[in-house]
């Protein structure tokens, strides 16, 4: 069971993406505002945080930098409109994990989680690495015969 994180300032929407969170056998949590998101990621860990770039009384690239302080292996895919979708790519360049734009269809999201838990998978193989042994390869350029 994955632990996940909605946070919207559209209540129905949240509602709904929460309600399918876990009828496919996930625990969902919702937020409304960047306040009672904080106070949620202080609480709990999450595999998948689910947000809108618009987050009333805060800004997504500050819930970015608070959810990678927290636990760095949790996925954040945000969702926009069309007219913010330039802060999306902006919050998927500073390491949000994708983003998904508004309306989109449940298969989409579901999509879009399943590579995200994909990619939270390989992050946390990568943190199993004792640090001694994670720039053992180190690429050289070579001339030879």
């Amino acid at each position: 069971m994955r632990r996940m994180l909605v946070i919207d300032g559209d209540a129905s929407l949240g509602d709904d993406v929460c309600n399918y969170l876990h009828s496919t056998g996930n625990t969902a949590k919702k937020a409304s505002d960047y306040a009672s998101a904080l106070r949620l990621i202080e609480k709990d860990k999450f595999d998948v945080v689910i947000s809108d770039v618009v987050i009333p009384g805060g800004s997504i690239r500050d819930l970015l930098r608070t959810v990678k302080g927290k636990n760095p292996s949790t996925v954040v895919i945000v969702n926009s409109r069309i007219e913010t979708v330039q802060e999306g790519v902006r919050a998927v360049k500073e390491g949000a994990f994708g983003i998904i734009q508004k309306p989109f269809s449940l298969p989409e999201l579901a999509f879009q989680i399943k590579k995200a838990l994909e990619k939270r998978q390989d992050l946390q193989k990568a943190e199993a690495v004792p640090e001694r042994f994670r720039n053992i390869y180190q690429p050289y350029s070579f001339i030879g015969e």
